[in-house]
């Protein structure tokens, strides 16, 4: 997971590492977007929610079981 500043200063929380055979990505991206109240996309196998989400992204992915660093 990071957070990367893109184009016009824009923020995004980036989640990477996780595998799109082994899991419904857009689903786990509504929940996120949903949890954030923001907006985000899912390319290739990394997930995109806008803002600087990190401490509350790591919380639900905690909440889910999944391990993150």
């Amino acid at each position: 997971m990071a957070l990367e500043k893109r184009a016009k200063g824009k923020w995004m929380t980036v989640i990477r590492g996780l595998a799109a055979a082994d899991n419904d990505l857009p689903a786990l991206l509504t929940r996120l977007k949903n949890a954030c109240g923001a907006g985000g996309t899912v390319k290739d196998d990394l997930l995109e929610v806008q803002g600087n989400h990190v401490t509350r992204v790591r919380q639900l992915l905690e909440e889910l079981g999944y391990r993150t660093k």
